[in-house]
């Protein structure tokens, strides 16, 4: 099992610590689709676009919000989607013992939380926790670009990457009805920002009849699909309002809407205040130098 001091880690008795190979946001509009394979972890979230990660044995389709872990010595290789713009935020990192040689174990066994692991596991990221998990990785870059030597920006790393496996570990054990209300869960995370996104749609990508998956999540949830999809929406609004600069009208796109004055009445419902309002009283520190102004929305 793994313990930690500071920045080192132990299994089975051999310390570690951590090396980053890359850490930081990209943009991609062409993409090597080189096979490889090395000693490294990856914990990748889709921010923008879409692209393929091949396996030996398989092939998978990583869309806006998927968060993929794949662990060292997977042979596999990333395929760009013809001319669509592909961004993600990334750490790449090895664990290396005082020999030098990188540990090869799963990083879930490594974090002594599961005896066993697959060599890959992708999970779908509610968009405040995507948004989240994006400027904790942008944040952590600015500090090791500003002081690679020191190591200031380990120890919030380990913290970013320990605590991403419990996003993981919720759908790790689940089945029947659970397993169909994930599976919602998940595709409404991935579609928030479709107009046109609705339980018929939802039904056609999980291959399933929509008052079977409409009874379930119901039965579930306690509440509809509907009123999932909503909610999903408005805390993705909530979390642009306070961690964006990006104009009403803008977030209101993003989250699905294509009339503005309908997104700031549902968002109302929601919050007893208007985006603006609720910007106003929830600011925090932006993430881009200049800040455009939302003083006519």
């Amino acid at each position: 099992m793994m313990t930690g001091t500071g920045v080192a880690f132990y299994y089975r008795g051999v310390e570690y610590r951590q090396k980053t190979d890359h850490l930081g946001r990209a943009i991609y509009r062409d993409y090597p689709d080189i096979w490889h394979l090395h000693a490294v972890y990856h914990l990748i979230l889709v921010c923008e676009g879409r692209h393929y990660l091949d396996l030996e044995k398989e092939t998978l389709l990583l869309r806006k919000n998927t968060l993929l872990l794949l662990n060292p010595m997977v042979r596999h290789r990333f395929r760009h989607m013809g001319t669509e713009t592909f961004e993600h935020a990334a750490i790449l990192w090895r664990m290396v013992n005082e020999a030098g040689h990188s540990c090869r174990v799963p990083l879930p066994v490594f974090a002594g939380l599961a005896e066993r692991s697959p060599a890959f596991q992708t999970v779908a990221l509610s968009p405040p926790d995507a948004v989240r998990f994006r400027n904790q990785v942008q944040n952590l870059s600015v500090m090791f670009r500003a002081d690679p030597e020191t190591g200031g920006w380990e120890l919030p790393l380990f913290h970013l990457w320990y605590s991403s496996l419990a996003h993981f570990r919720r759908t790790a054990h689940l089945s029947g009805e659970d397993f169909w209300c994930n599976a919602i869960d998940q595709e409404i995370a991935i579609h928030i920002h479709e107009p046109d996104f609705s339980v018929k749609r939802l039904a056609a990508l999980l291959g399933r009849h929509p008052n079977y998956l409409s009874g379930v999540y119901r039965r579930c949830r306690g509440h509809s699909i509907s009123d999932a999809l909503v909610h999903c929406r408005m805390e993705h609004a909530a979390c642009l309002l306070t961690d964006t600069d990006a104009p009403i009208s803008e977030i209101a796109e993003q989250c699905g809407y294509r009339q503005c004055g309908w997104f700031a009445r549902k968002f109302r419902e929601c919050f007893e205040v208007t985006p603006l309002q609720y910007r106003r009283l929830n600011i925090r520190t932006y993430n881009t130098i200049n800040h455009r102004g939302d003083a006519n929305q």
